[in-house]
């Protein structure tokens, strides 16, 4: 893999050696680490591993007329659509004459996706369950449907997400660690071949705050965190497919799980974008020597132009080596991965960033049902612009 760039480093045993030396010289790399947003090329250039500064970004493109107007009325329509009794009650109806035609014994008094429509009323109003079952009662009353009791309504939703949950002999736990709690695939699949980005982020599982503290000196209650990964379609930011864990469980070994989640319900895509994080061996040979896949992430600064095992990894690693960060950026379309960050700030502002459930499975009900939501907004969304800005038919 020979390049033609006259910005390509030395062979690469005295690539290396040059990075240790700077590594030498400069007794602060240990704290700096090494930054995934440095080239070897501007290593080499600034003689320190301190990342430089970056050049002025360019503003922002305009949006277009469509994508104003989805920003402002997407979330309108989403309630609009949840809130269309007209629409859910006939399939509330014929569910329930689903379950119960050839059923033995007592009949079901509640269809399942009653109870999902009321966990998605939950999760869109932030509302706890008391109160959306005396709302269901009220509304419901006209359509002479039954609403269960608060009690028949938690029982029913924790056997719901019991189908989510990992179970403990199930493979995956020794596979990827006991830390995994769910996976599930989701999204309208579609014709067109996506692009799709893969991030993670967190979700705190106490509501306790600063004023809290500052009022009453409590302190805080560090029950941890649940950590959220999941592969998104960078265009429309729909989810295609997440992976519920605690804080063990690192970002690079999910990357496989999600997209064979995603692959398996027909989600189609041939580019990957992913952060540094995810830039492994394995992660290389899996994406790309075993499904043709197309990864596109950041190397660390002090890595070397080889293959190790995948000819597009080395390929990649010396584009990554060759120029500077910004040129970088620019040729191998790496931007587009910030999009996935959009995924999870449109994620958090339109439900809390808190789990407030106090069990494994009521955490991954609370997920489950915002995730319902997120993704109808967001296919809404996708519908109302139809072409993106850059061009990419979305709707």
């Amino acid at each position: 893999m020979k390049g033609n760039s006259p910005l390509l480093l030395p062979a690469t045993g005295e690539a290396t050696r040059e990075s240790d030396r700077m590594a030498g010289k400069n007794k602060e790399q240990r704290n700096l680490n090494t930054s995934h947003r440095m080239t070897p090329y501007d290593a080499k250039v600034a003689g320190t591993f301190a990342e430089v500064p970056r050049a002025e970004k360019s503003p922002p493109r305009d949006l277009t007329s469509a994508e104003m107007h989805a920003n402002n009325y997407a979330k309108v329509d989403t309630a609009h659509l949840i809130g269309n009794l007209l629409h859910w009650v006939p399939l509330f109806r014929s569910d329930l004459n689903n379950m119960n035609s050839g059923k033995r014994g007592r009949p079901y008094a509640y269809s399942n996706a009653l109870i999902l429509w009321l966990m998605m009323y939950m999760s869109l109003f932030s509302a706890d369950f008391r109160s959306t079952v005396g709302f269901a009662r009220g509304v419901f009353e006209a359509f002479d449907i039954d609403v269960p009791s608060y009690t028949r309504f938690i029982e029913r939703t924790m056997e719901l997400s019991i189908d989510y949950i990992i179970s403990k002999d199930n493979p995956l736990k020794s596979e990827y660690g006991e830390g995994i709690l769910a996976v599930q695939c989701c999204g309208e699949v579609l014709e067109r071949v996506r692009r799709v980005g893969i991030d993670s982020s967190g979700l705190s599982l106490s509501c306790h705050n600063m004023w809290r503290k500052k009022k009453w000196d409590s302190g805080t209650k560090d029950r941890g965190w649940l950590h959220f990964h999941v592969l998104c379609d960078v265009d429309s930011g729909e989810m295609l497919a997440y992976v519920i864990s605690d804080s063990t469980i690192g970002d690079a070994p999910v990357l496989k799980l999600l997209v064979e989640v995603a692959a398996a319900g027909d989600h189609k895509f041939d580019k990957v974008y992913a952060d540094g994080a995810y830039c492994s061996n394995e992660n290389w040979i899996f994406l790309a020597r075993e499904h043709d896949y197309e990864l596109i992430t950041s190397f660390k600064v002090n890595t070397a132009p080889t293959s190790n095992g995948c000819f597009a990894r080395g390929e990649a690693a010396e584009r990554w080596c060759s120029m500077p960060y910004d040129q970088w950026v620019k040729l191998s379309g790496y931007g587009t991965r910030w999009k996935c960050e959009c995924t999870f700030s449109d994620f958090k502002r339109l439900f809390p960033e808190t789990v407030t459930a106090l069990t494994a499975t009521g955490m991954v009900r609370d997920i489950v049902s915002r995730v319902n939501v997120f993704n109808i907004y967001k296919g809404i969304r996708a519908r109302m612009i139809g072409t993106t800005g850059n061009g990419v038919v979305i709707g």
